[in-house]
């Protein structure tokens, strides 16, 4: 009888730390990336969907290069709600490394992650090229010019049934490939 009654409650037991394991808010605890990058002037967070009698139980030790990287109000800076609450996130000031340590309990280390702080990065569209080069068997129709003759404007390419995207690869029995030789 005892033994029997030690093996249900290893199925059970195992049959719960699967149950455990796959649930949503563990799964999105795994699922924290070990490295990722934060610009400069927002708040810092971790995306966790723990219950919050789980989260108050975690422990956050915070280790910046340099000093002062985060803007952390004192009352909260152990523990990992402080990370996930609204307003109440750490904002970042100024460019490095943030190495964070998740811990239950304060004692058992359970995940390390390592947050770069980087200046925002902006991309202005310029209009000029960058060198990229396009090699097609003939020359890509992207867009209509139109033709002025006595003050009147034509698109002879559209009215010949020409559409944007088709390729030329001849004229006359003339292989081109370039717009140079269209012009021939």
């Amino acid at each position: 009888m005892q033994r029997k009654y030690r093996s249900w409650m290893g199925i059970i037991l195992a049959s719960l730390v699967v149950l455990i394991s796959i649930s949503p808010p563990m799964r999105s605890f795994y699922a924290l990336p070990a490295a990722f990058k934060v610009n400069v002037g927002e708040q810092f967070g971790l995306d966790l969907q723990l219950p919050q009698c789980l989260l108050n139980s975690f422990n956050v030790e915070i280790k910046t290069v340099p000093e002062n990287l985060l803007n952390i109000d004192k009352k909260g800076t152990n523990s990992l709600s402080s990370f996930l609450q609204g307003e109440d996130r750490p904002r970042i000031n100024k460019p490095g490394q943030i190495n964070l340590k998740l811990k239950l309990f304060g004692l058992i280390p359970l995940k390390k992650l390592q947050v770069d702080a980087v200046d925002e990065i902006k991309l202005y569209p310029g209009g000029h090229s960058i060198g990229v080069l396009l090699k097609t068997q003939g020359v890509i129709i992207t867009g209509y010019s139109p033709v002025v003759d006595q003050g009147r404007s034509y698109l002879p390419a559209k009215e010949a049934g020409l559409e944007i995207g088709d390729i030329i690869k001849e004229i006359n029995n003339y292989p081109i490939s370039s717009d140079e030789e269209t012009l021939r």
